[in-house]
């Protein structure tokens, strides 16, 4: 938590805590390496821009469209991703700094460029690899942001850095993520908590195609009971 005092930051950290637990993420004990870092700021457009020029490899995993609104758009409340692929065992790829092109000497060489991932496993199921976030990175500008609690402003936070959300405009109805639309909700509602719910349930090692199915079918069993 950066940029506001520390008993304001602690009802930050314990509001987003508590919508994680609810959501069945899993929260580190104890002293811990953060992950989800949440800054206010003024010009948070300016403090991006910062950001990337600093480090580039912090926001290398935005997508073109994202990253148009992540320096350019007009909102109280900015965020992105970093993540990496990992196998399903959690493991980390091996890297490797030779380029694509190279290959081993003599007839049948391989390439010797590219990522290598180590696996245990066969399935005709599950994906080889699957895709982790590392940290999350909200920025609120306090100055857009007057006007709205502290309380919903952090359950924006917790809803955009506990999933990889992208911004849409309208911004969708019936979601905290409508805060600074009129009307908006104010708070995370019933249906942020169920999809939360639902995305921390999904088997992590499936096609993205499989994804959207399970995450729908969640979300209609949830919204039955």
């Amino acid at each position: 938590m950066i940029g506001v005092p520390d008993d304001i930051a602690d009802r930050v950290r314990r509001r987003i805590r508590a919508i994680a637990e609810q959501a069945g993420a899993r929260l580190a004990k104890g002293k811990c390496q953060s992950n989800l870092l949440v800054a206010f700021a003024r010009k948070g457009e300016d403090v991006v821009h910062r950001i990337a020029a600093r480090s580039p490899n912090q926001v290398k995993d935005v997508d073109p469209q994202h990253r148009a609104y992540l320096y350019e758009g007009k909102t109280p409340i900015r965020w992105w991703h970093a993540v990496q692929s990992r196998t399903k065992d959690g493991m980390r790829d091996g890297g490797n700094d030779a380029p694509a092109f190279v290959r081993l000497e003599g007839p049948g060489g391989v390439p010797l460029g590219g990522d290598v991932h180590l696996q245990y496993r066969s399935t005709l199921v599950g994906t080889q690899m699957v895709r982790a976030l590392r940290v999350a990175t909200v920025i609120i500008d306090v100055d857009d942001a007057e006007g709205h609690s502290l309380a919903s402003v952090s359950d924006f936070a917790a809803m955009v850095g506990l999933a990889e959300i992208r911004p849409t405009d309208p911004p969708p109805a019936g979601s905290v993520l409508s805060l600074f639309a009129n009307p908006g909700s104010k708070e995370l509602t019933p249906l942020d908590q169920k999809f939360l719910a639902t995305i921390y349930k999904l088997p992590l090692d499936r096609t993205a195609f499989a994804h959207r199915g399970l995450l729908v079918r969640g979300l209609i069993e949830a919204a039955s009971r």
